[in-house]
């Protein structure tokens, strides 16, 4: 039989739980100021013609006992088809009668230009994300770094 016998792991363990709590509050920090990064380049990429899209960029927190993460994100139904573009289709009778009538073009001629081509893309959630990514990469790992030294 094979015993191992810890000195001091009542300190080692209040250490470690020492640790987890800074690093916890740590990443919570990072993964915060990452997602309201990520919502402001979101905003500014986002193509406006009314505002709905722009204005329904949202951060969603998300604080769970194994992860910490949060969700940038919109709930327009539209958000997907500007982001990644659509390929031809057609359009249901009147969809573009407002949009058509605020940029002075014939609804018709957007409409047969859509069935033949479809919609580019626009994206603007996935861009912010890719430049926000490095920056947060780092900081993650300076804050667990800064962690791990107050824990010490």
């Amino acid at each position: 039989m094979f015993f191992i016998d810890v000195k001091g792991e009542e300190e080692v363990a209040a250490k470690i739980v020492l640790l987890n709590q800074f690093s916890q509050a740590a990443v919570k920090k990072q993964v915060n100021r990452a997602a309201l990064a990520v919502q402001k380049g979101a905003r500014e990429r986002c193509p406006v013609d009314t505002g709905r899209l722009r204005s329904s960029i949202r951060v969603t927190f998300v604080d769970r006992m194994v992860r910490l993460t949060a969700e940038v994100g919109t709930t327009v139904e539209y958000a997907p088809y500007v982001e990644y573009g659509t390929r031809p289709h057609a359009l249901p009778s009147g969809a573009l009668t407002g949009w058509a009538r605020r940029h002075g073009i014939p609804a018709y001629l957007v409409a047969r230009a859509i069935s033949q081509r479809g919609t580019p893309p626009r994206p603007f959630l996935y861009p912010a994300w890719e430049e926000e990514r490095p920056r947060f990469l780092l900081a993650m790992q300076l804050a667990i770094l800064e962690a791990e030294r107050k824990a010490a």
